[in-house]
């Protein structure tokens, strides 16, 4: 669970289509573990500090997963 004064980083970015009107969070944004979009989209965050190889690994997974390639 993210402490609530911890900063996170967004690894990639996504929109969040539960908003009116959606919401987009852009890779590299800076949020609060208590922020509403940590909360919610914490599958987009890592702790701040973060290497970018580790983030570039996490991205790759993801579209991996997804069946996508990867795109940088």
């Amino acid at each position: 669970m993210a402490k609530s004064d911890q900063l996170f980083v967004c690894f990639e970015s996504f929109v969040d289509g539960g908003t009116v009107p959606p919401t987009p969070v852009a890779r590299g944004a800076r949020l609060r573990g208590d922020h509403a979009m940590v909360k919610k989209h914490c599958q987009y965050f890592v702790p701040d500090g973060t290497p970018d190889d580790e983030m570039h690994r996490l991205r790759q997974r993801m579209y991996e997963d997804a069946g996508v390639g990867m795109r940088v």
